[in-house]
This record gives structure tokens, C-alpha cells and sequence, in this order.
């Protein structure tokens, strides 16, 4: 009985606790999302918990939220559940849970039937880049969607609002499913959705108003922290831009000052090789005139002397024939072999004058 009574107990309790909650599943967060009645939506941390735990829309009903989600023609609710999944769920698995539902939701959108998107929401390696999307979706001619039967035209106001969703969806898909940052997401906002056409600028003055006028200072904030942190990123890369050509200017100085020296060098060395060749080939001129000297003298000497070997020995020779003879004349080889002696030590006498 006391075991009944606290099951019941327990019940009871459980029941309370998911009459407190304002989304006990995912299916009551998307049906609340897109049944058109609150425009914002607030999770609480008891609501994230039960969805987690609690059943994924699937068959008859999912097709049922998907059939109510087409309603969303301006994708303004489909934005708010991608918002709220960045905000409140983060890496939370229930957000991968949304995303999924709301992919398929913009899917079926007419404003994303387009060939430039096939394969941008399931990231595929072949789709189209980021910024190609994005233009293709923003900068189509939302005036001429075919919508499905039974769905009045857009007016002029929801047109306009259209093409600004329809951008921030694939922003934000793109954001939580491709990880762009948001300096990237603010380029590709001010080029697809806030850029005034080309020519119609405005003056100063009209500028001026219009940021006197806006009310959005949270948005103008974070629109002007992102270009102060970009105007800072770049100071920052240009002030070390210059540095490194500092940097770089002193090694060129250096290096041409080392070029400079090498230069002065090699010219040194340029005329020492040159006066080197000249000292040589005059030195080779001194040598061959030098040797030519000397050649002649060589063959002056050599015919001097033979000249007097020959007399010399033709004295002897007639000496020795006078020898010979019956009776031997004795004195004609003195006297023979004394001119001959005399003669050679003339000569004798003579080249070593010359070598003195």
C-alpha cells in the first residue's frame, strides 16, 4: 500500500514537473516556433534537458511540423530556431537536432531552389563557395518565386524581408555547420544585404541622419567592435609590414655595402693581376732578348774556340809529322808545340776575362 501510494506520489510529481514546462519536446518547441504566436523564444535549462531526453520528431509527425514550418514564407521563425540554437545550445547535441529540422525546412523553402545551392547545406566538397551561395540566395528575384497553391504573393515589405532571412539562415548553417567567422559573416552582410545599390550611396548628410536615427546601438556596436578588432588586426600587420621592411632594408644596406667592398676589392685585385701580367711580359721579353744575347754569344765563343783548337791542333800535327822524319827535326815540334801552348793560353786567358 506504501509503495503504491509513493508511485503515485512520484507521478504526480512528474506530471506537475512537465506541466511547468514550457517545451517538454522538440516537436512543442517547433510547433510553438512556427505556429506564428511569439516571435521570440526563451529556453530554460529544465525545457533543454527534457527535449534531450525526450523523443526526436519523426514520421507523420515530423511531416506534420514540416507542413506547419511552411507557413514560414519569410523565414523569420526558421532564423529565430537557428538563433536560438547558437545561443542557447551551442555544442549542445540538441542543436545538431534543431539545425537538422530546420535544413529540411529551408529545403523545401522555394527561395532556396536554386542550382547554385545544390550541395551548400550538406557541405558537400563540389558546392558552390561560401560567397557565391550567399549572393546567389540574397540576390535572386524574390518577386518572381513560384510559390505552391493556396499561397498568396508576398507583399513588397515581405519580399524585402525575405531576402534578408533567407541570407541569415545560410549565414548562420554555414556558421555552426562550416565554422566562418564573424568578421566573414559581417563582409558577406554588408555586401548581399546592406550595401545600397551602386550610385545610390548617398551623401555625407544622408549618412549622417541615418546613424543619428538608428536605434539598433547593439548591432551598430558590434558592427563597429568588429572593424575596430579588423582596423586594429591590420595596424598591427602594418606595423610589422614595416618593421620586416626595416629589417629588410638594413640587410640590403648591409649587403650592399658588403657588395661595395668586394667591388673595391675585386678592382684591387683586377689591377694587381693586371700589373702582375704586365711586370711578366716584360720579364718574358727581358727573357727571350736575354736568351737571344746569350745564344749569340754561345755561338760566337763556340766558333772562337774551335777556330783555335783547330790552328792549335794543326800545329801539332805538324810538329808530331816533323818528328817523324829522318832524322827528326826536334826543333820545329818545339817550336810548333810551344805557339800551340801559347795559343791556348791566350784563349784561356781570354774567356775568363769575359766571365770576369
Amino acid at each position: 500500500m506504501t509503495e503504491t501510494h509513493q508511485t503515485l506520489s512520484s507521478n504526480k510529481k512528474r506530471a506537475a514537473k512537465l506541466a511547468a514546462l514550457r517545451f517538454p519536446t522538440l516537436a512543442d518547441l517547433l510547433r510553438s516556433a512556427y505556429d506564428g504566436k511569439s516571435k521570440r523564444i526563451t529556453l530554460a535549462r529544465t525545457d533543454i534537458e527534457s527535449m534531450q531526453t525526450g523523443p526526436v520528431p519523426e514520421g507523420e509527425l515530423r511531416e506534420e511540423l514540416l507542413r506547419l514550418a511552411s507557413s514560414d514564407c519569410t523565414l523569420e521563425r526558421s532564423r529565430e530556431l537557428l538563433l536560438v540554437g547558437v545561443e542557447k545550445l551551442g555544442r549542445h547535441p540538441l542543436a545538431a537536432k534543431l539545425r537538422h529540422f530546420v535544413g529540411d525546412v529551408l529545403r523545401r523553402h522555394p527561395a532556396y531552389q536554386l542550382p547554385t545551392l545544390d550541395g551548400v547545406l550538406e557541405n558537400k566538397p563540389e558546392a558552390a563557395p561560401i560567397d557565391v551561395a550567399v549572393k546567389a540566395v540574397t540576390g535572386q528575384a524574390f518577386a518572381q518565386i513560384h510559390w505552391p497553391d493556396g499561397f498568396p504573393p508576398l507583399k513588397k515589405i515581405q519580399i524585402e524581408t525575405l531576402r534578408y532571412t533567407a541570407g541569415h539562415c545560410l549565414l548562420i548553417w554555414l556558421r555552426e555547420t562550416r565554422g566562418i567567422p564573424l568578421d566573414r559573416i559581417l563582409y558577406m552582410l554588408h555586401a548581399c544585404c546592406w550595401a545600397a545599390p551602386e550610385g545610390r550611396t548617398g551623401s555625407d548628410a544622408t549618412h549622417l541622419r541615418i546613424l543619428m536615427s538608428s536605434r539598433d546601438r547593439k548591432a551598430l556596436d558590434i558592427v563597429f567592435s568588429a572593424l575596430e578588432k579588423k582596423a586594429n588586426e591590420k595596424s598591427r600587420e602594418a606595423a610589422a609590414a614595416r618593421e620586416a621592411e626595416e629589417r629588410a632594408r638594413l640587410r640590403v644596406e648591409l649587403t650592399q655595402a658588403s657588395l661595395d667592398e668586394a667591388n673595391r676589392l675585386l678592382e684591387s685585385e683586377k689591377l694587381r693581376t693586371t700589373a702582375l701580367e704586365e711586370q711578366l711580359q716584360r720579364e718574358r721579353l727581358e727573357y727571350e732578348d736575354q736568351k737571344a744575347y746569350l745564344r749569340s754569344d754561345y755561338e760566337e765563343l763556340r766558333g772562337r774556340v774551335l777556330h783555335r783548337l783547330r790552328q792549335e791542333v794543326t800545329l801539332l800535327d805538324e810538329g808530331l809529322h816533323a818528328l817523324r822524319k829522318q832524322p827528326p827535326k826536334v826543333h820545329v815540334m818545339e817550336d810548333h808545340a810551344e805557339r800551340a801552348i801559347d795559343g791556348l793560353k791566350k784563349e784561356i786567358a781570354r774567356i775568363k776575362g769575359e766571365a770576369e
